[in-house]
C-alpha cells in the first residue's frame, strides 16, 4: 500500500509501512527492510511491522515456509566448438580455459557469439539435458 504526498507542487511516493516504521520505531533506517510479521502486506499496524536486515527478513520467510529453494539442477554438458572439447559443466570449461564462468554462461544464452575466441554449445541441447 502506498500514498502520494505533495508539497509546493512536488509529489512524493511513500509506502504506508515505511511511514509507520519511521514514525514509531527508534531503529528505523532507509537501509533496513520493513517486515510484515503476518505476511499480510495490507496490515500496516505498528504491532505487525518490524525493521530488519535483508538476511533477517529472508530467515523469517524461510521459517514460515513462504520462500522455497528451487530444486537443484545437475550440470549440463557443454562442448567447445572451437576446440571440439567436451566438459561436464560450465565450471569445468571455465577452469580449463581460465575464463570466468559467467562469460561462458552468457555466451550459451546467446548474449555473445563467442567468449575469448571460443564458441560453446550445450552438448545435447538444453531440452535433452533437462530430461
Amino acid at each position: 500500500m502506498h500514498i502520494e504526498l505533495s508539497k509546493d507542487g512536488r509529489w512524493v511516493h511513500k509506502y504506508i509501512h515505511r511511514l509507520v516504521a519511521e514514525a514509531f520505531f527508534n531503529n528505523y533506517s532507509e537501509d533496513l527492510e520493513i517486515n510484515h510479521i503476518d505476511f499480510d502486506k495490507t496490515n500496516n499496524r505498528v504491532d505487525n511491522l518490524e525493521c530488519v536486515t535483508r538476511l533477517e527478513n529472508m530467515k523469517h520467510a524461510f521459517k514460515h515456509n513462504k520462500v522455497t529453494l528451487p530444486p537443484p539442477q545437475k550440470p549440463k554438458k557443454i562442448i567447445c566448438i572451437t576446440d571440439n572439447k567436451t566438459f561436464d559443466s560450465i565450471k569445468d570449461a571455465s577452469a580449463y580455459y581460465h575464463i570466468n564462468s559467467s562469460l561462458i554462461c552468457n555466451q550459451l544464452k546467446g548474449k555473445h557469439k563467442s567468449t575469448h575466441g571460443k564458441i560453446f554449445k550445450y552438448k545435447y541441447g538444453v531440452e535433452l539435458e533437462e530430461v
